[in-house]
């Protein structure tokens, strides 16, 4: 089992194993495969996907003889809404950082909520926190400016 099976990214998806039994003996292990470079092992297991995409997990349960089934199971990761980012801008401030933008609504039918999301990295390019915004009231070909602020201070390019 694998819930859910679709969302916005960051996307925690839990896949558990846990109705999967061996008629003859026992199950040795279970291996995940989150078809996006990494791996687990365990009954249950809870992975994150930082990125949109088309994933297709696989999980491969083991018994105690060796023998294997296999089972996959897709994960559509993504954004909900078609909104469009037309602009924006990144301003140091006295309380940390300010991100400031408009955006569109591209698609054929109004948004009733959207988010705005806008993931923030250290100097290396490790993710270090996610801060976004909702959006209402968007009809087809509609803009709104948003704002976003961390307490996190921009990194200076070196």
């Amino acid at each position: 089992m694998v819930e859910p099976r679709q969302g916005e990214a960051p996307l925690f998806v839990n896949a558990s194993a846990q109705g999967s039994y061996d008629p003859d003996g026992s199950i040795s292990v279970v291996r995940w495969d989150f078809g996006d470079g990494h791996t687990d092992e365990g009954l249950s297991v809870v992975h994150r996907y930082d990125e949109e995409g088309t994933f297709l997990i696989t999980a491969e349960v083991v018994d105690d003889r060796g023998l294997s089934a296999k089972v996959q199971i897709p994960v559509e990761v993504g954004i909900s809404y078609p909104l469009d980012v037309l602009e924006w801008d990144v301003k140091e401030y006295y309380a940390g950082t300010r991100v400031w933008g408009r955006v569109k609504n591209i698609g054929d039918r109004r948004i009733n909520l959207g988010r705005v999301a806008v993931r923030f990295y250290d100097e290396d390019w490790n993710f270090v926190e996610e801060r976004s915004k909702i959006l209402g009231d968007l009809y087809p070909g509609a803009e709104q400016i948003f704002e976003i602020t961390s307490a996190l201070k921009p990194v200076s390019p070196g």
